[in-house]
């Protein structure tokens, strides 16, 4: 347990340590923690040192909490969307510190999010989880590849996507918008332009929202 680090959104409302107090406590625990890299976080963050934790808005609290986090430098760093209450500026804080102790202290981090859209450029590998069942498992890149917007006239996407994993469609009068998980090779592209269709890449985002809808939720 000393090599993992757990950090999860907590309820900090009958917490009467302070700021500093708390983060030297959690040094105590835990053998790589940094707390020179903590202070430093601290005057990042802005956050008042000497308050009560239980004073802090929910905001603070989560800036405490992913602090130590960070600072434990521990080999496996897990966060549960512990940085869900911070405000969109600290969240970016984070995320440029998480890229900065990856180069410079790598280890391996575990980010739980619904913020995909915010953090898709953290990760390295992708899982997506819906009621308990694991729906993909893949690299970054092999799912940018495979992700994909197809767009024409109805009958050319039925056509071009026939044998191929659909995720979703749309249909605009005349025209269809499909959502493949499929990487199209240079001849299928040819085949698809001939035929008048548009690929263009489909987000992280889009890929998870449409995967754990109920009627997608069969998708292997």
């Amino acid at each position: 347990m000393p090599h993992v680090s757990f950090s999860y959104e907590k309820d900090y409302s009958e917490e009467t340590a302070t700021v500093t107090s708390l983060i030297k406590t959690a040094e105590k625990y835990r053998p790589y923690f940094d707390l020179n890299y903590a202070e430093e976080l601290m005057d990042r963050f802005n956050l008042p040192r000497k308050r009560p934790m239980k004073k802090l808005s929910k905001g603070m609290q989560s800036m405490v909490t992913v602090i130590i986090g960070l600072a434990s430098r521990a080999p496996i760093s897990i966060f549960d969307e512990s940085y869900s209450g911070m405000d969109a500026p600290a969240r970016e804080i984070f995320y440029e510190e998480i890229i900065k102790e990856y180069e410079t202290h790598p280890r391996t981090f575990i980010l739980s999010t619904h913020l995909v859209s915010e953090m898709d450029h953290l990760f390295e590998d992708v899982i997506f989880l819906h009621e308990g069942r694991i729906m993909i498992h893949e690299s970054m890149e092999s799912i940018t590849e495979k992700a994909v917007f197809v767009h024409g006239r109805k009958e050319n996407v039925l056509a071009w996507s026939n044998d191929k994993k659909v995720l979703d469609q749309k249909s605009f009068g005349p025209t269809l918008t499909a959502l493949l998980l499929h990487a199209p090779s240079r001849e299928e592209r040819k085949q698809a332009e001939q035929s008048g269709l548009d690929i263009s890449p489909a987000s992280l985002q889009d890929l998870f929202i449409h995967m754990t809808k109920e009627e997608n939720a069969h998708v292997e």
